[in-house]
């Protein structure tokens, strides 16, 4: 339930979505917004109509979605990623989606980008797109902007904005 996890949560309330959630930490109240706060996500799972990801790509969140965690979901659940593919076994995921274990998923992350995984477009009740979320003039701009600040910085000897090592 980070920035971005929140705005969907935003937007899944207008829908009329009662929001639930897993996070290392529990929020604030005023950041929760009504939320319902899960300390385990085995224990949220179950609760799940649908699943939204929004996590960064880390070793405790590799393949958070896996045979075991997708088996606790509820058949008529829907798996929507936006955040990482690394997030998903895909041999799971599919097993999941192929046997009817779950009703859906809505990807734009994949394991191995852009090498996606052509078993996803076999199937009627998966879909796909590519990552797309930075995809506005407004970010691809403040994106440029950031090139050209972060090269300034380097050429005048000051912080990087942005390092990548």
């Amino acid at each position: 339930m980070g920035r971005i996890g929140r705005i969907a949560a935003k937007s899944a309330k207008a829908f009329g979505m009662k929001i639930i959630y897993y996070n290392r930490n529990k929020l604030s109240e005023e950041l929760e917004d009504d939320a319902k706060y899960y300390s385990d996500l085995n224990s949220m799972l179950p609760e799940c109509d649908f699943v939204s990801i929004h996590t960064p790509a880390t070793p405790d969140t590799k393949h958070i979605l896996n045979a075991s965690t997708l088996s606790l979901l509820p058949k008529h659940a829907v798996v929507i990623n936006t955040s990482r593919g690394s997030t998903i076994d895909d041999d799971a995921l599919l097993d999941a989606l192929e046997n009817k274990k779950i009703y859906a998923a809505g990807l734009d992350v994949f394991n191995n980008e852009p090498n996606l995984d052509k078993r996803y477009l076999k199937l009627d009740n998966c879909f796909v797109l590519p990552h797309i979320g930075s995809a506005t003039h407004e970010t691809r701009l403040a994106m440029s902007m950031m090139a050209v600040d972060n090269i300034y910085c380097f050429f005048n000897n000051k912080p990087l904005i942005s390092k990548v090592i």
